[in-house]
């Protein structure tokens, strides 16, 4: 019982200390953290727009590990050619860093996700940049080649 008390106190500051330091990257980027706050009580999360990207930052919350997830949703897999375009999908996941493509029921989405222990503002700061870099790129591509509709 002490142990689970230890850990719960634990993640509670670890999420507190993860909230911090979203608030001030997104006061370096210009954003105003509280407008973009989630109004879902049962979310701890962000949403930004970088570039063309619409990007969700989520503090999650686990019996096993607390994590950063940012998502960026991109597009809504063709019914067309829908094998080559998840088949393409899996060769960019093959080269792109720090991140991966994920399919989640009708739609594609660029994700990012790691331990909040030891996060820090830069790495939050190069996350949202990569993520929403990559966002851009990918669905400008991935819609020439296969006309596949924005998410958003």
């Amino acid at each position: 019982m002490v142990f689970t008390g230890v850990r719960k106190a634990r993640n509670e500051r670890s999420i507190r200390q993860c909230t911090r330091i979203i608030n001030t990257v997104f006061k370096q980027f210009g954003l105003d953290p509280k407008k973009n706050r989630l109004q879902d009580k049962n979310v701890i999360g962000w949403i930004a727009k970088r570039g063309e990207a619409v990007i969700y930052l989520l503090l999650n919350e686990n019996k096993r590990m607390n994590t950063l997830r940012i998502v960026s949703p991109m597009l809504r897999i063709p019914a067309r050619r829908k094998e080559a375009f998840l088949r393409r999908c899996m060769e960019i996941n093959f080269s792109i860093i720090n991140c991966a493509l994920a399919v989640n029921k009708e739609f594609v989405a660029i994700v990012f996700e790691r331990p909040l222990t030891g996060l820090s503002a830069e790495e939050v700061a190069y996350a949202l940049d990569n993520l929403s870099r990559l966002a851009d790129e990918l669905e400008k591509d991935l819609q020439k080649e296969f006309g596949a509709k924005l998410y958003a």
